[in-house]
C-alpha cells in the first residue's frame, strides 16, 4: 500500500514525464479503497482561494526563477533564495504576496489533479 500511495503522491507532484497517466488507474483504486467524504461546504473556500491567487499583481521579472522554484520544488526554497530576490529590489511584502499566490495556485492545480484521478 505504501508504494501505491507514493505512486499517487508522485503523480500529483509531476515526477516523471508521464507520471499522471501511469498512475491514474492506481490512484482510482486507492480512491475506491479510501473513499474521501464529499464536503460541499469546502468548495466556497476553494473558490475564495482561487480569487485570492487570481487577484495577485503580476510578478516582476526578477522573481520568475524564485516563483518557479516555489511552484515546482517548494521544499528546496532557502533563505538565500529569498535574499537573492530581495537584493533585486523586491520588498518582503511583495515576495510574501507572490509566494502565497503561487503556492495557492499550485496547491489548487494539484487538488484538481487529485480529484480528477480519484473521481
Amino acid at each position: 500500500m505504501k508504494a501505491r500511495w507514493q505512486d499517487f503522491v508522485n503523480s500529483l507532484w509531476g515526477r516523471g514525464p508521464r507520471a499522471m497517466e501511469r498512475s491514474c488507474s492506481l490512484a482510482r483504486g486507492i480512491g475506491a479503497a479510501l473513499p474521501l467524504p464529499r464536503l460541499p461546504h469546502v468548495s466556497e473556500h476553494v473558490e475564495e482561494l482561487r480569487r485570492i491567487a487570481a487577484s495577485a499583481e503580476p510578478p516582476p521579472p526578477a522573481m520568475q526563477a524564485y516563483l518557479a522554484k516555489v511552484r515546482d520544488r517548494a521544499h528546496t526554497v532557502t533563505d538565500a533564495d529569498v535574499d537573492e530576490v530581495k537584493a533585486s529590489g523586491c520588498s518582503e511584502d511583495e515576495i510574501f504576496e507572490q509566494t502565497v499566490a503561487v503556492a495557492i495556485g499550485e496547491g489548487l492545480r494539484r487538488l484538481e489533479a487529485a480529484l480528477r484521478v480519484i473521481g
